[in-house]
């Protein structure tokens, strides 16, 4: 397996972990919205599913795959890759967070927790970690044997 298909790999898992950690953080906190001001899975269905695959794919090109490809070169430690991932995805679930719910009067009178938002795409950090160091040292061994 050649970097590009590694690279196209990770993207394909990180879109999806991403999808669904942001269906997961709707799950928990958006369906407390009753109003028809906000637009999530609930008014716009499949579109904002659609949104979100367009969104993490962006945001693996700007982001996580320069982040990836710094880790492999430089940090060879799961334990440091848990960690940077975990806290990258829960700073980005924060983000996610403000971005899904930016009114101050959704979260109060919602009674929305920020929490939640840190836990889910810091455990989506945590399986893209796992999944990347697996796929990573796979690559190595298998280049390793051949030469």
């Amino acid at each position: 397996m050649n970097r590009f298909k590694y690279n196209l790999i990770m993207c394909g898992i990180f879109v999806s972990l991403y999808t669904i950690a942001t269906m997961v953080l709707e799950f928990f906190e958006g369906n407390k919205i009753t109003t028809t001001l906000y637009y999530g899975l609930r008014n716009i269905g499949f579109g904002f599913v659609l949104y979100n695959l367009v969104f993490s794919f962006l945001l693996y090109l700007i982001s996580f795959l320069p982040l990836t490809l710094l880790l492999n070169k430089f940090v060879e430690s799961l334990f440091l890759r848990i960690i940077v991932y975990s806290f990258i995805g829960g700073i980005s679930g924060i983000w996610i967070f403000n971005h899904l719910y930016n009114y101050q009067d959704f979260i109060r009178s919602y009674e929305f927790n920020k929490s939640s938002a840190i836990i889910v795409f810091g455990v989506s950090g945590t399986i893209y970690a796992l999944v990347e160091y697996y796929l990573f040292n796979r690559i190595t061994y298998r280049s390793n044997n051949q030469s």
